[in-house]
């Protein structure tokens, strides 16, 4: 029994050793991270001198020592683990993050990454409850014409007006539009009248507007601009009236993916979000007086400033095609106490998301209000979680080939860390929303084996002791039990 706990207290003083000193590194690096480093493929700052620094140490391992104390073997390992560690704090596999205004943003400004195996982690998605809208909810998709004459302008905004109109005489609550309307058009007078009406009755409306990039400048500016000439004044913003512009900006990952809509983006500093907007309405006319502006009230913001969002529920009702929108005005009082989403069917605003490559963009944005209305946002790990994950897989791993075990019993020790890695990323998704990669201590476990066992065969091969990390504690340990 001494011998056994002489052994397994060397066992715990050589992850000690090697776990501590790489835990404060990569509390340092996360800090940096934090600070200098905006897009996930910044990490290769950090990441590439990780990966030169095992092949140096690598390459010193395979000399024969004689040392009592392999430190080679130590150093290897160490920064082994803490490349993998400083990857899995980052999202170095979504590489980029694009904003993105509409489907053709996506083709051209994320396509190219569509080797990285971001996509593979999805399958947490399957272990979620879909987010379920506030009650009364109803999706609108109307038609989408490619042209772009006057009398097509016209008729559509002529429609969008009727939504309007009839939502304020049915007693709706709100009607939150991801349309952008750009330019004037000879309705615009009753498109305002509408507005007005609305506005006086307390329906609060939203319409969107995308962020184009300012020559190469790192800034965004709105299209269209909040101008009188470039939209109809009506949908302006001003003090007291329950009428709001927002951006309906959202970010796809590197293989082309939405995943996340940005709370608070640098590159458009001051500028709402249009599903914080819609949230902001939708707790404004659920939870207090009727008359009460949307920008006083809301959900509480997650602290990240991407807003990882989880599908909408599909038992929504939706309304698609002008002709069964008109039908249903027909109705009598359609839209009382209810929230109107309104946007295209158009191949220009169907994008990539988890579970779905065809997902209309007011879709995306309904889930993003039903994620940050039920306070469901999928969060990261801390930084040390990620870190400790990774290099607890490798220790373990190493110290198991450090006694000598088998192949066999190596695979098998790989196999079962595969599987808890999987595992406690499992819970992790189902029971806290919290999103744990797997990939990097994966890979880094099944990669270290065959490192493990070259080196092994290298060392035996010498003469050299590199499975004694600390000997003279173990001697120390025997001779106590002898």
């Amino acid at each position: 029994m001494a011998a056994a706990a002489g052994r397994w207290r060397d066992k715990l003083l050589d992850a000690a050793v090697i776990t501590i000193p790489t835990t404060l590194v990569l509390q340092s690096v996360n800090w940096v991270q934090g600070n200098f480093f905006a897009q996930p493929w910044q990490i290769l700052w950090i990441a590439m001198p990780l990966a030169v620094a095992p092949f140096i140490a690598w390459r010193l391992l395979r000399r024969s020592t004689a040392q009592r104390f392999d430190w080679k073997f130590g150093v290897f390992l160490a920064v082994y683990a803490m490349l993998f560690a400083a990857a899995s704090s980052s999202e170095l596999l979504v590489w980029k993050r694009a904003p993105l205004a509409n489907a053709r943003d996506e083709s051209s400004e994320s396509g190219r990454f569509w080797l990285l195996p971001a996509t593979a982690g999805d399958w947490r998605y399957r272990l979620l409850a879909k987010e379920e809208l506030p009650p009364g909810v109803i999706i609108v998709l109307l038609d989408h014409s490619d042209a772009t004459d006057d009398t097509t302008k016209m008729l559509k905004r002529a429609l969008e007006a009727q939504i309007i109109d009839a939502a304020a005489r049915g007693g709706a609550r709100g009607v939150f539009f991801d349309v952008a309307f750009e330019g004037r058009t000879a309705v615009d007078k009753i498109l305002c009248i509408a507005v007005n009406d609305a506005a006086a009755a307390g329906v609060s409306i939203v319409t969107a507007y995308s962020l184009q990039p300012f020559r190469n400048t790192g800034r965004f500016v709105e299209k269209p601009e909040a101008s009188e000439s470039q939209t109809p004044p009506c949908l302006l913003e001003s003090e007291g009236r329950p009428v709001y512009r927002a951006h309906a900006m959202v970010f796809a990952d590197g293989d082309g993916t939405v995943r996340s809509v940005p709370l608070k983006w640098e590159h458009a500093f001051g500028r709402t979000p249009l599903s914080l907007r819609i949230a902001q309405c939708v707790s404004a006319k659920s939870k207090y007086k009727p008359d009460r502006l949307c920008e006083s009230a809301g959900p509480t913001i997650p602290e990240d400033p991407l807003l990882r969002i989880i599908p909408a529920a599909t038992e929504t009702r939706v309304i698609a095609g002008n002709d069964d929108v008109r039908e249903f005005f027909e109705l009598e009082r359609p839209f009382t106490g209810q929230f109107l989403f309104v946007g295209e069917d158009s191949p220009n605003d169907r994008f990539r998301s988890p579970g779905n490559s065809d997902t209309p963009g007011i879709m995306i944005h309904a889930a993003a209000v039903a994620t940050l209305m039920n306070g469901h946002s999928i969060q990261r790990p801390p930084t040390w979680f990620s870190a400790f994950v990774v290099i607890a897989a490798c220790v373990v791993l190493a110290l198991f080939a450090s006694q000598g075990a088998s192949l066999r019993v190596l695979l098998i020790v790989a196999t079962v860390t595969t599987l808890i890695v999987f595992g406690l990323a499992a819970l992790a998704i189902m029971t806290l929303r919290v999103w744990l990669d797997v990939i990097y201590a994966v890979v880094a476990v099944w990669l270290l084996l065959p490192l493990l066992l070259t080196y092994r065969k290298i060392a035996d091969g010498n003469g050299s002791s590199w499975r004694k990390l600390l000997p003279r504690r173990r001697e120390r340990a025997a001779s106590q039990s002898n």
